[in-house]
């Protein structure tokens, strides 16, 4: 889970937000991933236009 405004940098895309905190264990993203067109998407945007709740 990730929280909304504290641990994401609006600056930075979703993949960047995400491969932020892996960069530093040294574990990238995997590219099967990114061959998911939503999930291709969704990495290319910014955090605020995703700024959806679950439930």
């Amino acid at each position: 889970m990730v929280f909304q405004n504290y641990a994401l940098y609006p600056h930075m895309t979703v993949y960047d937000n995400l491969a932020f905190g892996l960069r530093r264990t040294q574990n990238f993203l995997s590219t099967s991933y990114e061959d998911k067109p939503l999930l291709q998407s969704w990495l290319a945007q910014r955090p605020k236009p995703l700024g959806w709740r679950i439930g």
